[in-house]
Order: structure tokens, then sequence, then C-alpha cells
């Protein structure tokens, strides 16, 4: 169970019970087979209430049996494996997810990778976005949308991209290269939505032109500057997107840009040195009206969050060691709207973009007794 301020409670409980089974055909020619057959029922019960008598419930099963084959194709520079799955839901009725994965080896130290297909999935909107329900907004669901007066539609995606791993030498050490791109196209999608208005909290489904996409992308090198000083840098970029007003708008509390630094050295008399920095782009906060609320700035700003440490091993069974986290003394103030008075339904908690608790320096040691 959980009990917000505002009287708004949660409970929830899922039984499940599944069964599979594989059956190989032994490989040939190196060729592979598998068929199978699976089967999952599932009983969710979840209620949400407030104390203005606002309440919505589930309570009833989803049972699911499908049946599923593999083949797997495999070579000397190409292997292919192709998926498909053919489901009867007891709320969704029939359907077929098929799905693909290629890989090109182009020696030992260069490879592709290819990959894509349909997904599906039932929403169980409450307890996937407990977070975004603690604060005291007016709860809408779509009753229109609901089947059999509870479930949401299924959630239904394309998902398809790229990937490439690369090992070589840099100055006579090993290093890695790894890029992938990735897309997930939605078909229908379950959106708890916080930017309606700044005192409700809509949930509904969008498809078809509306439903959202989002696109990935993120590059990792790793190498050494020599045999005592390790480094990896890392960068993503997300660009998750959702239908808000007529437009697509970046999902909120999501950074673009985030990157990422790490620098490692060690010396021949166990001295340890671990550095961390982590850059994330500013973040779309959820609508909330400024005229309310003045220090709602609709962005987070950049931040950039960093980590040291400093170890030292005395003995195989002593070490002691001091570092810090968040040394720029990064915050977020204002992690609370309306907090003044918990009990409004402009009272949001969910608005932290950042951390909260400033820097924070620690000291201590390890002592194995064994």
């Amino acid at each position: 169970m959980l009990n917000s301020l505002q009287g708004r409670n949660y409970q929830g409980q899922e039984d499940r019970i599944y069964y599979s089974s594989i059956y190989q055909i032994p490989e040939k020619n190196e060729h592979n087979l598998k068929l199978g057959i699976s089967a999952l029922g599932s009983h969710i019960q979840e209620s949400l209430s407030n104390d203005n008598g606002d309440t919505f419930a589930l309570d009833g099963w989803q049972k699911t049996a499908g049946v599923f084959g593999e083949y797997t194709l495999e070579g000397d520079a190409i292997s292919a494996v192709f998926g498909l799955r053919g489901d009867w839901h007891s709320v969704y009725g029939f359907y077929a997810t098929p799905r693909v994965h290629l890989k090109w080896s182009l020696n030992k130290q260069h490879r592709f990778n290819a990959q894509g297909g349909l997904a599906r999935r039932s929403s169980y909107f409450l307890s996937e976005h407990l977070p975004q329900f603690i604060n005291g907004r007016t709860l809408y669901i779509d009753q229109s949308q609901l089947i059999n007066q509870q479930w949401m539609p299924q959630e239904k995606a394309w998902n398809y991209g790229l990937s490439y791993l690369g090992n070589f030498m840099v100055n006579d050490y090993p290093a890695t290269l790894a890029m992938d791109v990735f897309e997930t196209r939605f078909q229908s999608q379950v959106l708890v939505d916080r930017d309606l208005s700044d005192h409700q909290l809509l949930v509904h489904s969008v498809s078809g032109d509306q439903a959202g996409r989002t696109r990935t992308a993120q590059i990792d090198f790793s190498a050494y500057f020599h045999r005592r000083w390790s480094y990896k840098l890392s960068y993503r970029w997300i660009d998750s997107r959702v239908w808000l007003d007529s437009q697509f708008v970046q999902q909120p509390l999501q950074s673009v840009h985030r990157a990422l630094a790490v620098m490692q050295y060690n010396t021949r008399n166990k001295w340890y040195f671990d550095f961390i920095a982590q850059y994330n782009s500013k973040k779309r906060l959820p609508y909330y009206s400024a005229v309310n609320h003045p220090k709602h700035p609709g962005y987070s700003p950049d931040y950039v969050v960093i980590n040291f440490q400093i170890r030292k091993v005395m003995s195989p069974s002593f070490e002691w060691y001091i570092g810090g986290e968040n040394l720029g003394n990064v915050q977020n103030h204002h992690p609370v709207m309306n907090w003044e008075v918990p009990a409004s339904n402009q009272f949001d908690a969910g608005y932290a973009w950042g951390p909260t608790n400033g820097y924070t320096v620690y000291a201590g040691f390890r002592y194995n007794l064994f």
C-alpha cells in the first residue's frame, strides 16, 4: 500500500502462473530450429483512491497462450536469427510478433549487428507510474478507451537498430569502440499525462500518428593512456517524444544529451585514483502554471556531477579510502511544487530533475577478517 499526504492510497497484488516448453531440432549444416509453446496467466488486483472519493480499480485475469519458432543460420561471417510468435490473449485477441537479428563479423576485431521486430505489452499504468501519482492532481482516466471497463489498449511498437563493436590498438594498448543507433516507433501507447494542466493527471491511450517515438544513439570509447591509466568516454543522445497540444514534444524529465567520462589510475605501491564526471543536458519539466508557482522555470539547467575517490591498499586484509560525490554541489532546490499546501490539487512532488542533497565527502576503511 502507498499513502500520500493527500489521502491518496494505492494497493496492488499480482499472482502469476507460467509454463513454457521448447523443442530444439538437432543442429545440422549450420542450421538450427527451435519450436515452443508457452502459457501465462496473470491475476491483477490494483486500486488507487483519494479522499475525494475518486477510485479506479483493476481486478481480473489476463491469459495468454502462444506458439513460437526461431530459426538460426550460422555462417563464417554472417549469422541470422529469424523469430515469430503467435499469441491468443483473453483480452486483446490474436496477434503475431516477428523478430530478426543479423550479425556480420568483418573480422575478429570488427562486428556489425542489425535487429528489428514488433513488440506488444499490456500496460499496468498504476504500478508502472507510481512516482507520477505523488501529487494532489485530480486523476482522470479516459473511460471510453477501456476494454471490459478496466484494461487500457495494449501498447504496440516497432523497434529496430544498428550497432558496431570494434577492438583495436591505440599507442600499443587495447581500445574498444562501440556505437549503436535504435528507434522505437509506437503504434499505440498509454500515457500518464501531467502536461494537460497544472492540477490534473490524465491517463489515456494514443495511436496512429499521435503515438510517440524514441530515437537513441550512443558511442562508447575505452582505452589506456598507459598500462596503469585507463579511461572511458561515453555519449548518449535520446530523442523521446510524445504528442502534446497538436505537436510532438520531448518527454518530461529526460535529458536529450548525456555524457560520461571515467578515469582510473593506480600506482605500483597500490594507490588507486578514480574520477567520474556525468553530464546531463536540460530537461523539460511537466506543465505547471507560472502564475501559480513562479519558481517553475519550464526547463532544468544543464548540470555536471563529479565524483572522485582515492583508495590505498595497505595489505591483503586492510585498505582505507577517501572521496567525494557531487563535488560541484549541484542542487535541485525546488523539487516539490506548492509544498506549502500539501492538501491542494496543485501540490506535486514529481519535479526532481537532479541531486537534492548537494556535495558529500566521505572517508572509511575496509578490514577483511577472513
